[in-house]
Order: structure tokens, then sequence, then C-alpha cells
């Protein structure tokens, strides 16, 4: 049991770690966390530990689903954060473009392109 709670907080630091936009990468960590939370929850359940141990789990369960809470809102934050500056990038190229295909010439705004 000992390992799994182990194995759940390495995950959960590696999430922490991993950037945003990967998404491939965080799917994976969050597909592992999900079938760690899982295990202990069915060891938990079947009373592979001792009962100091399954009230412990209960506790430190509560604690992972808080922490997991946190992290989902953290990275929707982080994903929201990122859509608003590519936005942001993307209106600031099509200035730049519409700028660009214009120029001042005697005077007069002449479109190139």
């Amino acid at each position: 049991m000992n390992e799994l709670w182990v194995a759940l907080e390495r995950v959960e630091r590696e999430i922490l770690a991993t950037a945003v936009d990967d998404g491939a990468g965080l799917a994976s960590l969050m597909d592992e966390r999900g079938f760690l939370v899982h295990a202990i929850c069915r060891a938990a359940e079947k009373g592979t530990c001792g009962p100091v141990e399954v009230e412990d789990a209960r506790d430190r369960l509560l604690r992972h689903f808080a922490a997991g809470q946190a992290l989902g809102d953290r990275l929707r934050q982080e994903r929201s954060r990122v859509v608003d500056a590519w936005g942001e990038s993307t209106r600031e190229r099509q200035l730049l473009h519409l700028l660009e295909a214009t120029r001042v010439e005697s005077g007069a705004l002449v479109e190139v392109g």
C-alpha cells in the first residue's frame, strides 16, 4: 500500500511540473493518477491493510481529492491564460499584417498585396 501512496505523490509532482500545453503528457499522468487512486480505494475496501491504515487511507484520499481539485483548477486557469495569450498574439499578427499591407506614399495610403 505504501508503494501506491509513493507512486501517487510522484505522479502529482510530475503533473505539477508538466507544461500545460503538453496535452498528451498530462492526459497520461492524469490516467495514471486515476488508476492509483482507484487501486488505493480497492485496497482500502478489501481491508488488505489494518484498520488503522484504512482510516488513514480515507483521510489521505480526502487530502488527495482536495489536491486533485486544486490541481484541476490550476490547469484550467493556466490553459485559459494560454488560450488568451494565443488569441492576443493572433490579433497582434493580424494587425501587423494589416500595417504591413498598407504604407504611406506621398501622403496617400496605398494598399500593397
